[in-house]
């Protein structure tokens, strides 16, 4: 809600949670500790707010400007009103050019109007802070937050603009693409091992693997809820299930070890990852596809690739940028082929992938 990530944040103990987001695996116990105005979104709300109070540096040399400019105007029109009524009472002009049952004195009054009218003083002062008003609440409704009338004043020097991958450039719905079995075993049972370890995980992969078992399975909607796949008795019984952050998950079935995750776990517990594994994975992540690794009994028996689609309107957006003379960078936590396939995909040239998420 207020990370921006498409994907379960990994919490521990004395790890500050925001109010309104889900929990989606174990148990939490939470101390309220900022209640009422103290909260995230009457921050977020405080922020719009002083944001649309907020003068920009522009608005004060317009205030200056205004501070002069007004009291001008308004004597300059006082000086056109007294010379066109005093022309008026001398007759310095013809009596056809008075409107009909017209006076000298609304003759008058209407040049003196008309250069109010046109130099317009009013429009200096309120433009800026109507422009700042504006531009806040349209940003605040489509959720973008400016923190003020300087930031949106500035926000014209921007040179860089840096995009998270999953879930911005992507749409942050991943779906198996293709999944290869490297021993004897049969594609349905590996599929049923992988599904039945991963029916425990929130994590959005695991519901993109059984999903994708399913379907191969029964080639109906792929959209039932794990809990519905388990009393369904298609998927073995598992033990011992634990989910590792950045890494996947193990348990056991049939008395039998099973890791699902990406290289380290596999090289955490020792698992021989052979050439023709790793040409597998390397042509999927070319691909922009995310590799996923299941050892069986401390034996690697096969892969899946999942893909996250870009969003359709992904590459509109970054040629938009780059026509506007802006740098687009792409930040990711996946490894370095996929970001380098996205990157072309979307034709970024600056990209930088950033270790912390357990690649």
């Amino acid at each position: 809600m207020v990370t921006g990530e498409s994907v379960p944040v990994l919490k521990e103990v004395n790890a500050s949670v925001i109010g309104g987001t889900i929990n989606m695996h174990g148990v939490l116990h939470i101390k309220a500790t900022k209640v009422g105005s103290d909260t995230v979104l009457s921050q977020i709300i405080s922020l719009v707010e002083t944001a649309q109070m907020s003068k920009a540096p522009i608005q004060k040399f317009a205030d200056y400007v205004a501070s002069i400019f007004v009291p001008t105007v308004v004597s300059l029109a006082l000086l056109t009103f007294l010379g066109w009524y005093i022309a008026g009472a001398v007759g310095a002009y013809p009596e056809e050019w008075l409107t009909e049952n017209g006076n000298h004195f609304v003759f008058a009054l209407m040049f003196s109007i008309s250069v109010v009218v046109i130099a317009c003083p009013c429009a200096l002062g309120l433009a800026t802070p109507t422009a700042v008003m504006v531009g806040t609440g349209v940003g605040a409704n489509n959720g973008v937050l400016i923190k003020g009338g300087d930031a949106l004043e500035r926000a014209q020097m921007v040179k860089y603009v840096i995009f998270d991958k999953t879930g911005t450039l992507t749409q942050g719905k991943a779906s198996v693409t293709s999944a290869k079995v490297f021993t004897g075993m049969q594609r349905g049972e590996f599929l049923t091992l992988v599904a039945s370890a991963e029916a425990s995980s929130e994590h959005p992969l695991a519901k993109a693997v059984l999903a994708y078992a399913r379907h191969f399975h029964f080639f109906d909607d792929s959209s039932a809820t794990t809990e519905n796949d388990v009393k369904s008795g298609w998927l073995f019984d598992v033990t011992d299930f634990s989910a590792l952050p950045g890494r996947g998950v193990q348990c056991s079935i049939k008395g039998r070890h099973i890791l699902v995750g990406n290289r380290m776990l596999m090289l955490e517990n020792d698992i021989d990852i052979s050439k023709e594994v790793e040409n597998f994975v390397a042509e999927l992540e070319q691909k922009a596809q995310t590799g996923i690794l299941v050892s069986y009994d401390n034996i690697l028996i096969g892969a899946l690739g999942v893909a996250d689609p870009l969003k359709r309107e992904a590459s509109v957006v970054i040629k938009g940028l780059q026509k506007m003379g802006v740098i687009p960078v792409m930040v990711t936590g996946d490894n370095w082929r996929t970001a380098n396939a996205v990157a072309k995909e979307v034709c970024i040239s600056l990209y930088h992938v950033s270790f912390c998420a357990g690649q």
